[in-house]
Order: C-alpha cells, then sequence, then structure tokens
C-alpha cells in the first residue's frame, strides 16, 4: 500500500445563509469553511514506474454572495 495516497479522517463544513422577499432573494455562502487542506483524489503512479504519484489538492475555502430577482 502507497501510504503517500493515504490521508486521515477529516471533515469539510460548507454554510449557506439566504433572505428573501417577495421578489428578492439574497444568498452567502462558504465552502470549506475552515480551509481544511486535503486531497481530492490521488493516482499511485510508483506502480507504474513513474518516480512520482500524481495528487490533486481539494478546492481551498470559496465564499460569495448571489442575488435573485423575481418578477
Amino acid at each position: 500500500m502507497n501510504s503517500e495516497l493515504q490521508q486521515g479522517a477529516n471533515a469539510k463544513v460548507n454554510a449557506s445563509l439566504s433572505w428573501s422577499n417577495d421578489a428578492l432573494t439574497v444568498r452567502a455562502f462558504a465552502n470549506n469553511l475552515f480551509d481544511r487542506k486535503t486531497y481530492g483524489y490521488g493516482l499511485d503512479l510508483r506502480g507504474a514506474g513513474f518516480p512520482y504519484n500524481f495528487l490533486v489538492p481539494s478546492a481551498p475555502r470559496t465564499y460569495g454572495v448571489s442575488l435573485r430577482y423575481s418578477f
């Protein structure tokens, strides 16, 4: 088993908050709120003869606001 492809247990926290009235909805969101550094996936390339593994990090903390107007 390739130890470089293992990571400990983890939890990621996403949050959103919205407010709306008859025509307008405002939503704020945050993904990976505590900015956990983890890998999304990895490939064992050493088993295929390459001198390294391929590790892809997960997305960092992202946040934003959305507005929706209905008429």
